[in-house]
C-alpha cells in the first residue's frame, strides 16, 4: 500500500475506499450517536494501521455464547438471533463482516488512545484490494513474498504443510478464518521473518525516507516504556536518564496455541524473531523479549562504543595551524570532545561562554551522527552535530527532562554552524580527517 499510494494515505478517511462504510454514513443522514455507532468518516487509514481507530476488537474473537456457560452464573439466556453470523460460524464473508461491524459500538473515541483490533486490519486488507484492484493474497505475494523470496511464508489457506502442526488443528488456532488474511491468517518461519526484518531495516522495498517515517511512534501508552506506531508496538529499552533510550520496533501476535514476535532495533541495524507454541495456551513472549532486551541492548551499546572509539577516536590536527581536537568514546552516548584548541586558544572556554556555562570543566561536548552521508569514490563524508551541555546544570526539579535538542544548530559564524563536524571516512569505516566549516579548517587524524 505504501509503495503504490505513498504514505499520504494515512490521513485519508476509510470511507473513500470502503463503500459499505460510506453507505452506512449516508444512511444515517448526519445523525450521529458517538456512544452507539462509529463515526467512520472521522477514521483514517492511518488510525486503522496504528491502533488508533477505537473500533471493536474483532469478529473473530471468542464469544461466550459458543461455550458451555452453565458454570457462569448471572448471564441471561440468548436466542439464535442474538448471536451474529461472524460469531456463530467458522467464517463470514465480506457482506456478513460489514453487517456485523457497523452494528458494533466504538470502544473509545477514535484518535484518543491505542486499542488493538483485528477488524481494523481486516478492513486494511480490503483497502489494499481497493487501491490495487487485486486480492490481498495477490498483493502480498507480488509485493512482499516474491521480491524477498520468502519461500516458507504464506496465507494459511494456501499452505498447510509447514510448521509444527498439533493433533487438533481446530482448537489449536491453526485453522483460522480465511477471510481475515490481513489480520491473523499467515504462517511463516524465523528465517523468513529475519529476511523481512532485514529488508525493512535496509529499505529494500520502500525508500529510505518512507522507512524513516514508518519507523516512528504515533502515540504513547500508559506505560512510558511502550509506544505504538504503524502498526508497531515500540518497546523503549535502556536506563534513561543514566543511559540513552533504545527503541525496539516490534510486531507480536498470539492465536490459539501459537505466538510470534519480531523486533527491530534501527539504532543498531539489528533485530530478532521468536516463534513458539505450547500445549495449553499461546506462550507469553513478552518475558522472552525482556530477557533478549536486557542482554542484547547493553551488549550492542558496548560494541557500538568500541567500534566508535576504533573508527573515530583519536587526535585530529591541522598541518598549518595550531588547531586540534581530541575525540573519544566512553559509556555515554555519542563521541566526546575532550580537548579543542583553535588557533592556539582553548576553544572550550569560548564555547562555555557562548552557552552561559561558568566553569569550563563543566562543559560537555558530545558528537552525534546525523545519518547524512555522501560518498566520493572510496571515501565517504559523514556529518555529525555537537551538543553542548552544562554538567552542573540544575536538573528540572529532579525530573529526567532533556531539552538539549532545542539547542542544535543554534550558533552560526559566517553562516556556518558551529556544531557541524564532517568526518572523512574510508571504505573500512575508519575516520581519516574531520572538517569544521565554521572554523574553516580541516584536521587530519594522527596515527
Amino acid at each position: 500500500m505504501l509503495i503504490e499510494a505513498g504514505d499520504w494515505i494515512w490521513n485519508t478517511p476509510v470511507t473513500e475506499y470502503i463503500p459499505e462504510l460510506a453507505d452506512v454514513v449516508n444512511r444515517r443522514d448526519g445523525k450521529k450517536d458517538p456512544v452507539s455507532y462509529v463515526d467512520w468518516e472521522a477514521i483514517t487509514v492511518g488510525q486503522l494501521a496504528s491502533h488508533m481507530a477505537g473500533i471493536s476488537r474483532g469478529s473473530s474473537m471468542p464469544d461466550l455464547s459458543e461455550r458451555d456457560v452453565s458454570s457462569l452464573t448471572g448471564l441471561p439466556g440468548l436466542s439464535g438471533s442474538d448471536v451474529p453470523l461472524c460469531i456463530s460460524q467458522l467464517s463470514c464473508n465480506r457482506t456478513e463482516f460489514f453487517a456485523y461491524v457497523v452494528q458494533q459500538p466504538p470502544v473509545v473515541l477514535p484518535g484518543t488512545t491505542p486499542i488493538y483490533s483485528n477488524d481494523a486490519f481486516r478492513i486494511l486488507g480490503y483497502i489494499v484490494e481497493s487501491i490495487s484492484g487485486k486480492s490481498f493474497a495477490a498483493v502480498l505475494n507480488q509485493r512482499i513474498i516474491e521480491p524477498l523470496e520468502l519461500r516458507k511464508t504464506s496465507l494459511l489457506s494456501e499452505n498447510m504443510s509447514l510448521g509444527g502442526l498439533p493433533p487438533d488443528t481446530n482448537s489449536s488456532g491453526w485453522m483460522q478464518r480465511g477471510a481475515e488474511a490481513a489480520a491473523i491468517s499467515m504462517v511463516s518461519t524465523v528465517t523468513d521473518l529475519a529476511i523481512a526484518g532485514k529488508a525493512i531495516l535496509t529499505g529494500a522495498l520502500l525508500s529510505g525516507a518512507q522507512t524513516n517515517r514508518w519507523l516512528k511512534p504515533v502515540t504513547h501508552t500508559s506505560n512510558p516504556a511502550n509506544s505504538v506506531g504503524y502498526p508497531w508496538v515500540i518497546y523503549s529499552g535502556g536506563g534513561y536518564p543514566d543511559t540513552s533510550m533504545i527503541d525496539v520496533y516490534t510486531a507480536l501476535g498470539n492465536v490459539g496455541l501459537y505466538s510470534s514476535y519480531i523486533g527491530l532495533v534501527p539504532d543498531f541495524n539489528v533485530g530478532f524473531t521468536i516463534l513458539a507454541k505450547d500445549s495449553s495456551t499461546s506462550p507469553d513472549l513478552n518475558a522472552h523479549t525482556g530477557v533478549i532486551g536486557d542482554a542484547l541492548l547493553p551488549a550492542l551499546t558496548k560494541i557500538a562504543a568500541i567500534q566508535a572509539s576504533t573508527n573515530f577516536g583519536g587526535v585530529y590536527s591541522s598541518t598549518t595551524l595550531n588547531t586540534s581536537i581530541a575525540v573519544s568514546a566512553d559509556s555515554s552516548p555519542g563521541l566526546a570532545i575532550d580537548t579543542w584548541i583553535s588557533n592556539a586558544t582553548d576553544f572550550r572556554a569560548t564555547l562555555a561562554a557562548l552557552n552561559g556555562i561558568g566553569k569550563v570543566d563543566a562543559l560537555s561536548i558530545r558528537l552525534y551522527p546525523t545519518h547524512l552521508t555522501s560518498k566520493r569514490k572510496s571515501i565517504s563524508r559523514q556529518a555529525f552535530r555537537a551538543v553542548f551541555q552544562d554538567k552542573d546544570e540544575f536538573a528540572d526539579y529532579g525530573t529526567a527532562t532533556c531539552v538539549s535538542w532545542l539547542g542544535v544548530d543554534k550558533f552560526k559564524y559566517g553562516g556556518a554552524s558551529l556544531d557541524l563536524f564532517i568526518f572523512e571516512v574510508d571504505s573500512n569505516g575508519k575516520a581519516l580527517a574531520v572538517e569544521i566549516p565554521a572554523l574553516k579548517v580541516r584536521l587530519e587524524k594522527q596515527a
